[in-house]
């Protein structure tokens, strides 16, 4: 039996049980496509990845919180429990939040679901947050109790038309 003939001999047998062989065949395509990829990523880019891949390894956000909505009496996140969670090893930032569901209206008369979360000048970094738009506010804003709202770019487009809503 020739080369060719086993070839020949092959493909027919593929074609004529294509239902059985046709998962291991896709299977096959998509890892060679996949080898492919690979191979000819740019060093660059899997610099990057690499890079990418250790930051999402390396970030732990815990999220601790009271549900007043059960308790009798509203609970808070003392200084003194504040400074002790500060001084654990490894920890970089801690970032207090406050959550409040409700509903706005426009002046074109339509209503929106959206949750208010008033939060400290560290949420930011905690969160890896960074504005389209404008800036974000920090620590003299708080101080000085400044005025300051943060909206998505869904909710801008919604309410006001476009992104660009710095100063409205």
């Amino acid at each position: 039996m020739t080369l060719n003939d086993l070839l020949s001999v092959s493909v027919r047998q593929v074609v004529r049980h294509r239902r059985r062989y046709l998962g291991v065949v896709l299977a096959i395509a998509l890892g060679v496509a996949g080898f492919v990829t690979v191979v000819a990523m740019t060093r660059e880019v899997k610099k990057n990845f690499n890079e990418d891949l250790d930051l999402i390894g390396g970030v732990t956000v815990i999220r601790v919180f009271f549900d007043n909505g059960r308790s009798y009496r509203p609970q808070w996140f003392r200084e003194a429990t504040l400074n002790a969670l500060g001084s654990l090893p490894e920890v970089r930032e801690i970032s207090l939040t406050a959550v409040k569901h409700g509903h706005i209206s426009t002046l074109q008369g339509q209503r929106y679901q959206v949750v208010a979360l008033g939060v400290d000048e560290t949420f930011w970094q905690v969160r890896s947050f960074w504005p389209l738009r404008g800036r974000l506010f920090g620590a003299a804003d708080l101080a000085n109790r400044n005025r300051v709202c943060v909206l998505g770019a869904e909710l801008a487009r919604k309410v006001f038309g476009t992104q660009n809503v710095v100063g409205q």
